[in-house]
């Protein structure tokens, strides 16, 4: 990327980030306190509030600069609007960015917070591959014997003390919080990951399920050659660099003691 391109990505994104630092004030969510530094998106905000001129000028200089990986938010072919699914979503980082603008600012200066998260969103973007892991609570499993499952990649660890879960500590996902609150049974538990490689050109979310994938096998030979119900507790699945850019995906599993 030239010079004179990042210099028009960082004008774009500051602009953004200034018009809405201050729309987000009038709603009254920011700034954001130390011990909850993560605007949510759907809960705090919505993209009406923030749609503007500096967005979309900020989306439209992103795809121009990362048309290899980032599409526009939507797209007319003379039959409707479809979304382009063989890419991400240029917005989707551009509120991404905004997030942790935000909780950065919990931390440090405004104007040094706004630098570091378009910093992060550039070098992000910018890259060829990106590493993304599936964490999996599992109840009912412990890991006194033995367990071998035949996807070497696939790793199985003891969770620990349950009562107050530190999940980003035992993930390594960044944009959890901490100490999250998780309804446990008196069970032994583990912890089950897999990991992959992410590929922008490529389908994105068939790489980003197919870590989970491999952990739905693996929980299944468990199963079948241990005896045991190996019940699924909660999930988490995103990108594993310390300047990953998306919060993690979560799913849980109905809870049954």
């Amino acid at each position: 990327m030239s010079i004179v391109v990042a210099d028009s990505l960082h004008s774009a994104a500051a602009t953004f980030l200034e018009e809405s630092w201050a729309q987000l004030e009038q709603l009254r969510v920011l700034p954001r306190p130390r011990h909850r530094p993560f605007l949510s998106f759907g809960t705090d905000y919505f993209g009406p509030d923030l749609s503007s001129d500096a967005m979309a000028d900020l989306e439209d200089a992103l795809v121009e600069a990362f048309p290899q990986r980032l599409a526009h938010s939507m797209k007319t072919d003379g039959s409707g609007i479809s979304v382009d699914r063989a890419r991400e979503v240029a917005s989707t980082y551009i509120f991404s960015m905004l997030e942790r603008a935000c909780a950065y600012e919990a931390r440090m200066p405004r104007s040094e917070a706004f630098s570091r998260a378009i910093e992060d969103l550039l070098a992000f973007v910018g890259s060829d591959t990106n590493q993304i892991a599936t964490h999996r609570i599992v109840s009912h499993l412990k890991l006194s014997d033995p367990i071998s499952v035949r996807d070497e990649s696939v790793e199985i660890r003891p969770l620990g003390d349950p009562g107050r879960l530190d999940i980003r500590g035992q993930t390594g996902l960044p944009g959890l919080e901490r100490g999250e609150q998780i309804l446990f049974s008196q069970h032994p538990h583990v912890i089950i990951s897999a990991t992959g490689e992410y590929r922008p050109a490529l389908e994105w979310a068939e790489q980003l399920e197919e870590p989970a994938r491999r952990l739905d096998r693996a929980v299944m030979a468990i199963r079948l050659f241990r005896r045991t119900s190996a019940r699924n507790i909660r999930e988490w699945s995103g990108f594993v660099e310390a300047g990953a850019f998306t919060r993690p995906l979560s799913r849980s599993w109905p809870y049954d003691p």
